[in-house]
């Protein structure tokens, strides 16, 4: 943010801050709605900058269920003719009250 407020291009900003002219874009946006300064930048507290500027990046909550990559392995290693697409199967058909990560109909598998 500090950069935009010193005038730097957003090709510039994008390579010392390794992200997208979309984020910059949106920084500046954000930066320019609520007349922020340097110095008003300076005394900011985390909170305030956590308001303005929320983590966007999606998270996976509880109500999903992980798969178990262990015991993938363990059947790979006792049947070396099991193959990921029956991992896959075995995952997507496990009767768990939980919502799978992924597809839960075996032929959503991009193996």
């Amino acid at each position: 943010m500090s950069q935009i407020l010193q005038g730097l291009s957003y090709l510039q900003i994008c390579a010392s801050a390794e992200c997208s002219t979309r984020d910059v874009s949106s920084a500046n946006q954000t930066l320019n709605t609520y007349r922020i300064t340097a110095e008003s930048l300076e005394t900011m507290s985390p909170e305030r900058l956590a308001q303005l500027f929320p983590d966007g990046r999606s998270k996976v909550s509880e109500d999903y269920e992980a798969p178990k990559f262990s015991n993938a392995v363990k059947s790979m290693k006792a049947n070396p003719h099991f193959t990921v697409y029956q991992a896959w199967r075995e995952y997507a058909n496990s009767h768990s009250t939980k919502r799978k990560l992924f597809g839960t109909r075996a032929t959503e598998c991009v193996c």
